[in-house]
């Protein structure tokens, strides 16, 4: 086996890892992040994250079917996921500005509060592991990281997030 198959193997079962321990994250293995999010704000997260890309149409307004689509689950389940949204005050339900017969779904301030944690905290995260890295090895990482998701994502054909990821 040469060197660089070995290198791609052990990145291989390294995103295999990461996606394991990344769901056990635990306020104590990270110090700087303080409270981590609940199982539920991250899946709430995720909710609101699609909606603010306005991914699944191209006028940007989002509706429960859209959502369905970009979170790869069925129409019932986005639908039970927004009326908790819904519930909990961070997602409102609006008219089309498009189509007055369809309704789209727009993000509350509370939901924004909650959008902006759920973005901060894997950068809380990059910043605490990658602490001790030279900067021109943690950018070097960064660049390559992001590409490599990008490329993930044109290969889905998920459309990416065009603005800053605060």
């Amino acid at each position: 086996m040469s060197e660089s198959e070995r290198l791609h193997d052990e990145a291989a079962l390294a995103f295999l890892r990461l996606h394991r321990m990344w769901g056990k994250l635990q306020a104590r293995d990270v110090g700087s992040l303080g409270r981590l999010m609940s199982q539920n704000e991250i899946s709430r997260g995720w909710v609101l994250q699609i909606v603010d890309e306005g991914v699944g149409t191209s006028e940007g307004e989002v509706t429960v079917g859209a959502l369905a689509e970009g979170l790869d689950v069925d129409p019932s389940v986005a639908s039970r996921m927004v009326s908790s949204a819904i519930r909990d005050g961070h997602l409102a339900r609006g008219v089309s500005q498009v189509d007055g017969r369809r309704s789209v779904l727009r993000i509350t301030h509370s939901g924004y509060v909650l959008l902006h944690r759920f973005r901060r905290q894997p950068r809380a995260v990059f910043e605490t592991v990658t602490k001790d890295w030279p900067p021109g090895q943690r950018d070097e990482f960064a660049k390559l990281f992001t590409r490599y998701v990008d490329e993930m994502a044109r290969i889905r054909g998920d459309r990416r997030d065009t603005g800053p990821a605060d």
